[in-house]
């Protein structure tokens, strides 16, 4: 699935709202960061980081999104780095291996980063510092990459059909993927339990729509039913009107 519809995607964010604690977070917010969503990405992202909030990598993609939204979170951009810092062997072993394999500016910068976890004073730090901002303004800094490894979005998708989601959004997913049966059967119980005649009316006209699709004709006294159904419905209607 190289485009997304806007239907899979509101499908993504209801899966991310009803089940924040679910890690599957970090890989909705990578689909909408990638179909240039970044704001909706962000909103998932924070979501998500209320029930994982020591999730480094999620707190690192929220900085990069919110700085391409050209906003920031200096709360959380410092709760992130402080995180980093718990682990100074990780920075020392990227500095050796940096320098064995010739970055030696990423070697530097994480010896630099090794020597600050252990508690260290770098007393040429604000020199180091005004030479990277020069460093920085001198150069376009590149969007983020995604691992290769992340659910693209017919795994997401297909993890979405196997939840136990029962929305309107959902039944439409199961009709893109020809799955009629699952569909009807979840505008059926959605009308089960409408609230309002405007809400019946609405998943009736769905759910025919959807036996037209699958080549599900009513029989007539399918239609008799129907009928009535949508009489009763108007005239409820009508008289919460006049009310």
């Amino acid at each position: 699935m190289d485009v997304m519809n806007t239907e899979t995607l509101a499908l993504f964010e209801e899966l991310a709202a009803q089940d924040p604690g679910s890690s599957i977070f970090l890989h909705v917010a990578r689909l909408f960061r990638a179909h240039g969503d970044a704001a909706r990405a962000a909103a998932v992202l924070r979501r998500g980081l209320t029930s994982h909030p020591g999730h480094i990598e999620a707190g690192l993609l929220l900085a990069d999104t919110l700085a391409e939204l050209g906003e920031s979170d200096g709360d959380m951009v410092h709760e992130t780095g402080e995180r980093l810092l718990r682990f100074p062997r990780f920075w020392q072993a990227l500095s050796q291996v940096s320098a064995e394999r010739g970055a030696v500016d990423l070697a530097v910068v994480a010896g630099l980063m090794a020597l600050l976890a252990q508690g260290g004073t770098v007393q040429w730090g604000q020199i180091l510092l005004n030479g990277v901002r020069e460093a920085l303004a001198a150069v376009e800094v590149p969007a983020s990459r995604e691992p290769e490894t992340d659910l693209d979005a017919d795994e997401v998708t297909q993890f979405c059909l196997n939840a136990s989601i029962r929305t309107k959004t959902m039944a439409k997913l199961f009709s893109m993927h020809g799955e009629h049966e699952q569909a009807l059967a979840i505008y059926e119980e959605l009308l089960a339990k409408a609230q309002s005649p405007e809400e019946r009316e609405e998943l009736q006209q769905l759910r025919d729509a959807e036996r037209r699709q699958a080549g599900l004709e009513p029989d007539r006294q399918s239609q008799m039913f129907s009928l009535l159904d949508q009489l009763a419905t108007r005239l409820e209607t009508r008289t919460m009107a006049r009310s």
